[in-house]
């Protein structure tokens, strides 16, 4: 037998794991949310969920379609990637302070942070009248957020915090509940903070560059808007994913040549969707 790890003993039963993982799954293949699953023995109705050993039981019994779910539930809940390492952007968190002192930000603004998607957007112009705060860097994870939180957003007491993370991530394979879990951080300790503050959170986009990973994406961002719907100072705003695709597939048009980042068209959407809600 192969030293390999079973899925079964690698994957993390975390109570936390929201049910709808699974339904979103299921969705995506075109099939029905397997909720109870019928034993051989007496027929007997079982919620799926309470079975002693995860959905093995009900793999042997349920039809084709939700043994395609459950192979794709699986790849959602493996084992944690290890956090690479955030020195690697101390350069960028020592620009900010830079700036910070040759121009001192008024505290109670908005600032944008998270990953080269918020990096790359020009918020000035976008958003002139509002005088947002872009705290974005390259290629972060949400482990880079939390690492300089203090310097990138905490420090400013912001009544607003838009963010864009969990893109790279999923890219160098990490767990969507790993992601949450970083999030989680995340949200705790701005609101703790700042407890009036708002947070809102844009999905993780797909991109035809990434296009292999969309399932991962659409996992995370389930678990995102499931986190977000538990308190009212949270705003996941789900529609920025749909409007950059066409079809089943992300729309070309609206990212640049390197098909990851969005070109003026795609953040042009992007900002009709925020812009309302900043005002608000």
């Amino acid at each position: 037998m192969s030293g390999r790890p079973s899925p079964f003993t690698s994957c993390k039963r975390t109570p936390s794991a929201p049910r709808e993982v699974l339904s979103m799954m299921c969705s995506f293949h075109g099939a029905d949310e397997p909720a109870m699953v019928a034993t051989r023995k007496n027929d007997r109705q079982i919620p799926l969920m309470k079975q002693p050993c995860i959905w093995t039981h009900a793999v042997n019994h349920a039809s084709m379609r939700f043994a395609i779910c459950f192979l794709a539930a699986v790849r959602v809940c493996t084992a944690e990637v290890a956090d690479p390492d955030p020195g690697r952007f101390a350069k960028a968190i020592a620009k900010f302070a830079d700036h910070d002192k040759a121009s001192p930000p008024p505290k109670g603004g908005i600032v944008f942070t998270g990953s080269s998607s918020i990096r790359l957007w020009d918020l000035n112009k976008w958003f002139p009248k509002l005088k947002p705060l872009n705290r974005g860097f390259g290629g972060a994870h949400f482990s880079d957020s939390n690492h300089y939180l203090e310097q990138t957003v905490l420090k400013y007491e912001p009544s607003i915090v838009v963010v864009f993370n969990g893109s790279n991530d999923v890219w160098n394979k990490k767990p969507p509940m790993q992601v949450l879990e970083d999030f989680r951080e995340f949200r705790d300790r701005i609101l703790k903070r700042t407890p009036k503050c708002r947070l809102m959170v844009l999905p993780v986009k797909p991109s035809p560059k990434r296009v292999s990973i969309i399932e991962a994406e659409k996992a995370l961002n389930a678990l995102l808007k499931s986190e977000a719907e538990k308190d009212a100072r949270i705003i996941f705003v789900g529609a920025a994913f749909e409007v950059l695709m066409k079809g089943e597939q992300p729309d070309a048009s609206l990212f640049d040549e390197d098909m990851l980042h969005l070109n003026e068209k795609g953040y042009e959407r992007w900002v009709k969707l925020v812009r309302p809600l900043l005002k608000n």
